[in-house]
């Protein structure tokens, strides 16, 4: 009686010591090394912005959309908005951050160490020094920004007479390379050798042409997307008209568009992270001339008379 008395009281403290293993959020609290210096932060971060959180966290894990006031590192612009990942898990080390807040963000690129590829963009936790804006911090950001070496203000990859895909992240496998499930949602951008790019998106038999030029802000690849928008559409009218032409070339004036991406590399071969938007571009073997010489058929026309009307 007295041995299952002891067997008795030890089951009643092992299942009161798994519900306070279970309960008490201490037990599996967050644990931080000691946080960098400021300088160290500057140069150990991949972006340090002052921005303001556009909305406001979910429980658990989320990517939080924020305003940029001022980029320190990372090639943003004043203006620019982009998507940052943490999760509000304290156990997980997360950073909640309030609606409307502002904030000084040290972040990093999410990257798939496995498929050496950038997965989503960037994500910050409580162990950097993101916190909420202040001026000493600020100063001292200044200071380090100023005082750290300045990247070149291009990286050494090679864009020209190269074709990329370009697609959502979520038809990118983890082979590096897209799997379209719907008609419109694949394009291609080709880079020139005189920093000009084209643009070819294709919706069924429809294809879209636009130009546009592209230039380095330090490790970040700013495309700049013209106003002229040349479209290549699929004529309906001969399935019942043998007469009637495939195609109907026709013209508008969108608005000028700016994109950032940065660069990386996926199994060896160059792609680009549109974080703003969730789209990658990667990089393919298809033929530059042929794909010039596809554009030069059916769109070079129309553009040269758009642009001496201009």
């Amino acid at each position: 009686m007295a041995t299952r008395r002891l067997l008795n009281g030890a089951k009643t403290i092992l299942v009161i010591l798994i519900l306070l293993l279970s309960c008490h959020p201490k037990i599996f609290a967050c644990s931080c090394n000691e946080k960098l210096t400021i300088e160290e932060a500057v140069k150990d971060a991949e972006l340090v912005i002052d921005a303001r959180a556009l909305r406001k966290s979910n429980y658990n894990a989320t990517t939080n959309r924020f305003y940029i006031n001022h980029s320190f590192k990372g090639g943003f612009q004043r203006k620019d908005s982009l998507s940052i990942f943490s999760t509000n898990s304290s156990s997980s080390c997360g950073f909640s951050f309030e609606e409307e807040g502002r904030y000084i963000i040290y972040a990093y690129s999410i990257f798939d160490k496995d498929h050496n590829r950038l997965i989503i963009g960037y994500e910050t936790n409580v162990c950097t020094r993101t916190t909420r804006y202040n001026y000493e911090e600020i100063n001292a950001i200044k200071l380090a920004v100023a005082n750290y070496p300045q990247q070149s203000e291009k990286p050494n990859i090679d864009l020209k007479q190269k074709v990329f895909e370009i697609g959502s992240k979520i038809h990118f496998t983890d082979s590096c390379s897209f799997y379209f499930e719907c008609d419109c949602c694949s394009g291609k951008i080709v880079f020139n050798s005189d920093s000009t790019f084209y643009y070819l998106g294709s919706c069924a038999a429809d294809l879209t042409a636009r130009k546009g030029y592209y230039t380095w802000k330090n490790d970040t690849l700013q495309l700049t997307y013209m106003s002229l928008s040349v479209s290549r559409l699929y004529n309906f009218e001969n399935e019942t008209d043998t007469s009637a032409t495939d195609f109907i070339i026709s013209d508008t004036n969108v608005e000028e568009t700016v994109i950032n991406y940065s660069v990386s590399l996926c199994d060896n071969r160059i792609l680009l992270s549109d974080l703003e938007n969730d789209k990658f571009g990667i990089e393919t073997t298809s033929s530059y001339n042929e794909v010039i010489e596809f554009i030069s058929n059916h769109f070079s026309e129309r553009f040269n008379q758009l642009q001496k009307k201009d």
